[in-house]
């Protein structure tokens, strides 16, 4: 992800005096949150559009500082149709 990116969004948060926010897209807008998130302290919600896992892990891709699990994730069902309980129970 992007430092930029990261630097952006973490100062428009601030700006906006939010108390939390929406991530919505896959796996780089959602490692995007988790990061900011962990930066920030602020809870989020994760609206995710492929199944990757992401929204639940607790990583971060940028590895200089923790990450933060979503509070809420919404899957869309028609990615996850044909993948097995088992397979979407094991993503770390």
């Amino acid at each position: 992800m992007p430092r930029d990116a990261f630097d952006r969004f973490s100062e428009q948060l601030k700006a906006e005096k939010a108390d939390g926010f929406v991530a919505l897209g896959g796996g780089s807008a959602i490692g995007l949150a988790k990061a900011v998130a962990a930066s920030t302290k602020l809870p989020y919600i994760a609206v995710v559009t492929t199944l990757s896992g992401s929204e639940m892990s607790p990583r971060s891709s940028m590895s200089v500082m923790p990450a933060s699990r979503s509070r809420l994730a919404s899957v869309p069902p028609t990615p996850s149709m044909n993948v097995s309980v088992t397979t979407c129970s094991s993503t770390p």
